[in-house]
């Protein structure tokens, strides 16, 4: 092969045979390392925390479920002291929302959360809830 035809064939090879490229950013960027916790489950409020480790200062957007019924959508986004003393990132990682008034219905509820179009983190287990229809009784709604 002469030397003309061996520049060509680099150069189309150089054109047509390089893949995408991607971002350093995005091609170091650790997998996320989720923390959720539901600190208080009662028949007033579903009340907790979510956080990355991997990104501490990203709002996470959370799926509160009733078992397999999705009941919330939120973004845990509220200013938590506690968290912040934990060194969780700018502890901005709160979140709190009234127990929907749909479940006071007299029967145990598995409330559970899941990050947003992650899968479930298979160690969280869900809390157990019982709301009274008419207030009265354990776990009366008010």
């Amino acid at each position: 092969m002469n030397r003309l035809a061996f520049a060509f064939l680099l150069a189309f090879l150089a054109l047509h045979c390089s893949g995408p490229t991607v971002p350093l950013d995005e091609a170091v960027r650790p997998l996320p390392a989720y923390e959720i916790t539901l600190d208080i489950v009662n028949s007033e409020r579903i009340h907790g925390w979510a956080w990355d480790a991997n990104d501490p200062d990203r709002a996470v957007k959370l799926l509160i479920y009733d078992g397999n019924d999705m009941i919330a959508a939120i973004v845990a986004d509220d200013l938590r002291k506690d968290l912040v003393d934990a060194g969780k990132g700018n502890g901005k990682h709160a979140f709190d929302l009234p127990f929907p008034d749909e479940l006071c219905d007299g029967r145990e509820h598995l409330i559970h959360a899941q990050v947003t179009g992650e899968p479930p983190i298979l160690w969280m287990l869900p809390r157990s809830v019982v709301c009274a229809p008419d207030g009265l009784g354990e776990g009366a709604k008010n």
